[in-house]
């Protein structure tokens, strides 16, 4: 017997293959009696199974088992601060199904002429694969008899650590080379920098730290002068960079400095890590992937690995064979931005 954990396995491994998009179309067919699989038994059950008979076998646990490992989320303890913000709905096993959030965006309306920054570009736009461990796992030289010794961590050990996904900005765009493939590359058509949008950002009954939060990300912690956001496709070759200026209209809340309910959503911080939150490891590296700083960027190539199908082009193999693995931004670029505490 086939089990929903088991199933969940191969559907993940298997949910782009052409040979299951088959397979499950002939399942699916009326009368159908089933579909030959391979298999493997362990304790009498079915540990894992596959289309062929050197199917790809599972890892031990999931990302998503991973995560629930380390950050599991207790539905019953209450809403955090981004669901009181933004709302919720359809909460796994709590009876409260929806809280309506207290915030509106509207859309961006360009001030000026929106110039495109030339004609469409095509490329290709991989998505790396979580299953590329070297990349979307914490990885850690292990030490033995006083010898470092890299081994990497995979989704079978149970002590595996997600990292978090996000795009360095650039300060210039990068070469966007293309496939010839117009079955694997995206057309897009990009703006000229120094196009200026304008929105608006509705909110209803913040506490002054949830007020707080949202300047803060909006600003980076009051740092939007040296640091962008960036948004849309394209991020690794250095598109999608935008800073935003924002301001309080008189009648958000009274005549308060954005500063005073920044500090607020500090202290709050402080209180719930018992530690400076400005100071911790995760903002120091999303603020530093953030900044734009000629000389921090000058040493470090932020091109996409190389796929290929000869082993010998193909980065991503190459990188296995050599134990490297994708450290953090602060470590390869050799600095990091420390914002200054507000509170």
């Amino acid at each position: 017997m086939i089990n929903s954990d088991n199933f969940e396995k191969f559907e993940y491994l298997h949910r782009k293959s052409d040979d299951w998009k088959y397979w499950r179309k002939k399942l699916s067919d009326v009368g159908s009696k089933g579909i030959p699989v391979f298999f493997r038994i362990e304790n009498s059950e079915i540990k894992d199974f596959g289309l062929a008979f050197l199917y790809k076998v599972p890892f031990t646990y999931s990302p998503k088992e991973i995560n629930n490992i380390h950050q599991k989320i207790d539905w019953n303890s209450g809403a955090d601060l981004a669901q009181c913000i933004f709302g919720f709905s359809a909460k796994e096993n709590d009876n409260q199904s929806a809280l309506k959030g207290r915030i509106q965006f509207s859309p961006a309306k360009p001030i000026n002429e929106p110039i495109p920054f030339t004609d469409r570009i095509r490329t290709t736009l991989g998505s790396p694969r979580a299953s590329y461990y070297p990349i979307y796992i914490v990885q850690t030289p292990q030490t033995v008899n006083d010898n470092i010794v890299e081994k990497y961590i995979t989704y079978n050990d149970r002590n595996a650590q997600l990292k978090w996904k996000r795009y360095p900005v650039h300060n210039s765009v990068t070469n966007y080379p293309s496939a010839g493939n117009d079955d694997i590359n995206t057309e897009f058509l990009p703006l000229k920098s120094g196009i200026q949008f304008e929105s608006y950002i509705r909110f209803h009954n913040l506490r002054s730290p949830e007020l707080g939060a949202l300047l803060s990300a909006i600003s980076f912690h009051g740092n939007e002068k040296n640091l962008f956001h960036s948004i849309g496709m394209a991020k690794p070759m250095g598109f999608g960079k935008i800073s935003i200026n924002y301001s309080l209209e008189p009648e958000a809340n009274a005549n308060r400095d954005p500063d005073f309910y920044m500090a607020a959503f500090e202290r709050e911080m402080n209180h719930f890590l018992g530690k400076d939150w400005i100071k911790t490891e995760q903002i120091k590296e999303l603020f530093t992937m953030a900044w734009d700083k000629k000389e921090l960027l000058k040493n470090v190539d932020l091109s996409y690995m190389v796929m290929s199908t000869s082993r010998e082009d193909n980065q991503f193999a190459r990188a296995k064979n050599f134990n490297k693995y994708l450290k953090l931004y602060t470590e390869l670029t050799g600095t990091f931005f420390q914002p200054a505490s507000i509170s």
